[in-house]
């Protein structure tokens, strides 16, 4: 059986193509592997269209890579099911003369498409390029803030610290040095001097309410809910007001699974602080843990 012959067809050869085709389905013309030209393009022999055929579909794949003026036109490429169709409307007389054809449509965009394209590089590339600055600003503006804070911290711990070994620290200096070792994340020492700030205290009750709190903080940071649990109940008893006290004691008693415990810190938490968003969550969850908790006991 003879190859298909390749058919390429634009807008300015429709008539050209229809009378070649009228001419192979009358026999005035043989089968052959020529390649009927539509715009001058490729060479004549059935390799030429395999190469012509190849230049046109990759340079349509390829089009965003290569400058507008040496952009190959896209093809599309018609089955022989569809190139009978084809046939049949350039020539009806061909269709059946002539049914292994391949055709290649040239479907070559025209030239202001092209420029329109080419022209809309410069901004993507100008958006591309703020977008990458953005987060290279970001990246560099949150490492030197972190630079600046532990710098700062290692500063006021330095400062602290020489008072405490000299014995010219006072209660709020111990309570501040613990504040800033929990922030650092040394726990222990943290503890440590927050007990001792405990321990010498002379300040006002309020005050000591926070640094009760400050304590079960780290003992809950360090896995010691019993203790975390002892220390926030200390702070709200000196402080009944104290909404950050309520809402960490509700969290460390949902730590030991005492819901009912929990919920009531919780609503202890919004009868001060309305608005309190993680107070509004845990109280849910607490509301169906208790639920579910009465089924189970009542069955």
């Amino acid at each position: 059986m003879s190859q298909p012959v390749g058919v390429v067809v634009s807008p300015t050869s429709v008539a050209s193509a229809a009378a070649s085709a009228k001419d192979v389905g009358s026999g005035k013309a043989q089968r052959s592997s020529t390649l009927i030209q539509a715009s001058g393009r490729g060479s004549r022999d059935a390799r030429g269209c395999r190469q012509s055929s190849a230049r046109a579909i990759f340079g349509h794949l390829f089009r965003p890579l290569l400058p507008v003026s040496q952009a190959a036109a896209p093809a599309a490429v018609l089955t022989s099911a569809a190139a009978a169709s084809v046939a049949s409307a350039l020539a009806p007389d061909a269709a059946q003369a002539v049914p292994d054809v391949a055709i290649l449509v040239d479907t070559s965009l025209p030239a202001e498409l092209g420029v329109l394209a080419e022209g809309l590089e410069t901004p993507v590339n100008l958006i591309y390029l703020a977008v990458l600055l953005t987060i290279v600003v970001g990246s560099a503006f949150a490492v030197v803030r972190a630079a600046l804070v532990r710098r700062e911290l290692d500063e006021a711990a330095k400062e602290l610290g020489e008072r405490v070994r000299t014995g010219r620290a006072s209660c709020e200096d111990h309570y501040e040095l613990g504040c800033v070792l929990m922030r650092k994340r040394l726990f222990t020492q943290a503890v440590k001097q927050i007990r001792r700030a405990v321990e010498v205290w002379d300040g006002d009750e309020s005050e000591l309410a926070q640094a009760h709190n400050a304590l079960g903080f780290a003992y809950f940071s360090m896995d010691l809910t019993d203790d975390a649990v002892r220390e926030y109940q200390r702070a709200v008893e000196l402080l009944p007001g104290y909404a950050t006290g309520w809402n960490n004691l509700g969290d460390a008693l949902e730590a030991k699974k005492q819901w009912a415990e929990a919920l009531a810190a919780y609503n202890e938490t919004l009868a001060l602080d309305p608005g309190n968003a993680v107070a509004l969550d845990r109280q849910r969850a607490m509301m169906v843990r208790v639920e579910r908790t009465a089924e189970l006991t009542s069955r």
